[in-house]
């Protein structure tokens, strides 16, 4: 295993986490050739980095104005699209952070529990009499696609679509050819169209849904542009959608340890705790995040110079073990569970309770319909390591009578 991250080699897709052992231990602070970047992996390193002034958020705005401008002038619909809070600084994050205050509260947040118990039992009534099921295809991508759709007033069948626009325009982090140029843009210009018909709309006929939460806070603001109503959007469409990884991860953790599983069945008050675990254990879409130095910053000896990217690798922060007690273990009741699998400081994941209850009320519903949980193949493909998600998950079971 070589000591540089490399988030492209195959075994390390499939299974990352020795991988980051090895780095913690021989190159804990290292820069990264395949990533042209400095990567931290030890816990107090990546915690720390998420709390630093000194360094940047706005890296998408960063790595834009350093190409060349015949190439940057080809998306102007990205840079716009991309004026979102996942990728500011203070003082406007600070200002567009405020208009999220109402949305992710604890009482609405629990008005969607029984909505979200309904959902996930009509997924299993559709395939339970079968014995049969893709967790990824069948129960972990429609929950949260229909959870996205209710919180916005959209329609299921456009969840897809926006799906696909985001993969479009964050592939240009990956690749910058022409093909994937075009490609951004258009999905940035198709994406910004249907946005802003959607706030024209809500507008004009309010409802009671995120899009015209938002509008209500930019009122009261009176210095928010449309552009930014539209970017304000943005972080907020995809979270649903990511969930079905962090779901999918979860339900291969708990098959994976079945004394577990039975722990969990047996003792489902531990829910909350056992999610908590298993969102540290294996990290899904949140595997690692980046900033760009302000400035020239020391870091265990080495020096970040200043503009340089910074990747902290929030999963293998996660197994660190000198703040995890044997890290590599699923421990369903772990005390003290500081994971950093959504982040910390300003940039904390906007839809981190939003992921906790999915998966709390999601799980339940599993372990309480459906007995004799088994993975059906041992054969699992991964969609990439900064979308640490499968592409499928079959498994056979006996319903619960």
């Amino acid at each position: 295993m070589a000591t540089q991250y490399d988030p492209n080699l195959p075994e390390v897709v499939a299974d990352p986490y020795a991988h980051y052992r090895e780095l913690r231990c021989a190159a804990p602070v290292h820069w990264s050739s395949q990533t042209q970047a400095w990567v931290l992996t030890r816990y107090a390193d990546v915690a720390s980095l998420l709390h630093d002034s000194r360094f940047s958020s706005a890296y998408f705005h960063r790595w834009l104005g350093g190409l060349p401008e015949p190439v940057r002038a080809q998306f102007p619909d990205v840079a716009r699209l991309m004026t979102t809070i996942n990728f500011m600084d203070p003082p406007g994050h600070t200002r567009l952070r405020a208009l999220y205050g109402n949305a992710f509260t604890p009482r609405a947040l629990e008005r969607l529990r029984p909505r979200i118990r309904a959902m996930a039992d009509e997924l299993i009534d559709a395939v339970q009499d079968s014995g049969r099921m893709d967790v990824i295809r069948d129960f972990a991508t429609p929950l949260p696609a229909i959870i996205s759709a209710e919180m916005f007033s959209l329609p299921v069948s456009d969840i897809g679509l926006i799906k696909h626009w985001f993969g479009d325009i964050f592939g240009l982090l990956v690749q910058t050819d022409a093909a994937a140029v075009r490609r951004a843009q258009v999905a940035a210009r198709q994406l910004t169209d249907y946005l802003r018909t959607i706030i024209a709309d809500r507008r004009c006929r309010p409802r009671d849904d995120l899009v015209s939460a938002l509008l209500a806070a930019a009122e009261r603001d009176g210095h928010v542009s449309d552009d930014e109503l539209v970017a304000a959007c943005v972080p907020l469409l995809p979270g649903g959608i990511e969930i079905q990884s962090h779901l999918g991860n979860s339900v291969l953790a708990l098959l994976r340890h079945p004394e577990q599983l039975a722990r969990l069945r047996d003792d489902p008050v531990m829910m909350p705790t056992a999610v908590e675990e298993l969102l540290r254990f294996d990290s899904s879409v949140t595997q690692s995040q980046t900033r760009v130095a302000l400035e020239d910053v020391e870091i265990n000896g080495m020096t970040v110079r200043e503009g340089q990217r910074v990747i902290g690798v929030l999963g293998a922060a996660n197994r660190d073990p000198d703040v995890f007690p044997e890290p590599d273990k699923l421990v369903l009741d772990r005390g003290e569970n500081r994971h950093l699998t959504f982040g910390q400081g300003i940039h904390y994941c906007l839809g981190a309770a939003l992921a906790r209850l999915v998966e709390q009320v999601a799980l339940t519903a599993l372990i309480e319909r459906l007995d004799n949980l088994c993975l059906a193949t041992d054969d699992l493909q991964w969609a990439n390591l900064n979308n640490r998600g499968l592409l499928s998950l079959p498994i056979t079971f006996s319903p619960r009578r």
